[in-house]
């Protein structure tokens, strides 16, 4: 805890990522809750440590993209499609279980799904129709999600200044500030995993050197994967 009593980020984090079971889906908790500090200090952060944060986020989506197109080679190369299903479905089951489990799930599955069909309407579709749509569809979605995490910050900003400047603690204030800090802090946790996993997926479904055919399966089986997800 701080000294006003509220939750540290280490201790959020700890509470909504603290297992590590979704590492494999969405990267090391610690660069996220890097992410999140950098974001709520946004045009306070030094050059050195932007520079540093980039390097480490870049290694987090290379790390993810590794893992995503092993677990769906086979249904790539056409050879154990329903295994993979099989496999995602079991996952789901037990990750739902977890803390946040259902909503990390949910998120996940959604970029998967959205990206995915991004890819296969502008490769997969005439005059690549289905991906402009998509794309306008995503566009508006991390609009109003950026939109809603900059109220956070603001709703934030404004309990923690009441709460500095108030002769003493007015009941009940301690409690707000905690779950405010916790709700900006899984809405600005969204925001990471969304951005990152639409990074991986962009790599996952564009590498060069990889037949177009290959690509597009890669995209089908990715959306296959959000289905599961968001069925949870």
């Amino acid at each position: 805890f701080t000294r006003s009593g509220m939750l540290s980020s280490p201790s959020l984090y700890a509470l909504m990522f603290g297992n590590e079971r979704f590492r494999h889906l969405i990267g090391d908790s610690a660069i996220m809750a890097i992410n999140v500090q950098i974001n709520l200090q946004a045009g306070h952060n030094s050059k050195q440590l932007l520079d540093e944060a980039e390097k480490i986020q870049k290694n987090r989506e290379e790390e993810l993209a590794l893992f995503l197109k092993a677990r769906i080679e086979d249904y790539v190369e056409d050879e154990e499609k329903d295994g993979m299903l099989k496999w995602a479905y079991l996952e789901a089951e037990v990750l739902k279980r977890e803390e946040f489990g259902k909503d990390l799930l949910h998120c996940i599955g959604y970029v998967y799904s959205r990206k995915a069909a991004q890819y296969l309407g502008y490769h997969g579709s005439p005059l690549g129709i289905q991906g402009y749509f998509a794309s306008l569809k995503e566009s508006g979605h991390m609009f109003k999600l950026n939109v809603h995490a900059m109220d956070g910050r603001i709703a934030d900003s404004s309990l923690r200044n009441a709460h500095d400047h108030g002769p003493m603690v007015a009941p009940g204030i301690r409690e707000q500030e905690t779950i405010s800090s916790l709700g900006m802090m899984w809405l600005l946790s969204v925001v990471d995993i969304e951005t990152t996993l639409r990074h991986v997926v962009e790599a996952v479904c564009s590498e060069a050197d990889v037949p177009k055919d290959a690509l597009l399966r890669r995209a089908e089986a990715i959306q296959e994967l959000g289905r599961i997800y968001e069925s949870v």
